[in-house]
């Protein structure tokens, strides 16, 4: 692994020419395994959708996996940003492999706007594992900062 360097795999539904059944990340498992990949961080970009639970098993079960949930602003991918969404990948996948990103791109506001709508999704599943009792206030804090900014730095380095 050179300083910084990982392997970004698209996965789930995106572009209108990607064919929604030949999407599924599951479809990565038997390359997951191989040696050579298992060496490196392998990131899978926009979670999978609509294929969320797939592409989070596989980042809770390779020790070299991360999940990454972004997507395109709304309307057209807003449940993957969904405080739904942001629960099941926190349930399911170490909290300190999930990373966000915005997949905005060319205008500065469409970057703002997808953080606002993912801080406010995450806050929101966070809030409730907190009134559930499942995290406490200073866990559920971590964890917003694992995948909102300490993962990414992390991977970077």
């Amino acid at each position: 692994k050179k300083l910084g360097s990982f392997l970004q795999i698209h996965t789930g539904v995106g572009d209108t020419d990607v064919v929604a059944d030949k999407c599924n990340p599951i479809l990565l498992k038997n390359f997951l395994k191989l040696e050579a990949v298992s060496k490196i961080p392998v990131v899978l970009i926009h979670g999978g959708f609509p294929y969320t639970s797939e592409a989070a098993w596989l980042a809770s079960v390779f020790p070299n996996v991360y999940f990454e949930l972004s997507t395109p602003l709304p309307p057209t991918f807003l449940p993957a940003l969904s405080r739904t969404r942001f629960r099941e990948v926190v349930e399911i996948v170490p909290t300190t492999r999930i990373v966000y990103g915005s997949d905005a791109i060319e205008i500065p506001e469409n970057h703002w706007m997808s953080a606002k709508l993912a801080k406010r999704a995450l806050g929101g599943s966070l809030g409730d594992l907190v009134a559930e009792g499942v995290l406490d206030l200073d866990e559920a804090h971590q964890t917003g900062d694992l995948i909102l900014n300490s993962n990414a730095t992390k991977l970077l380095a």
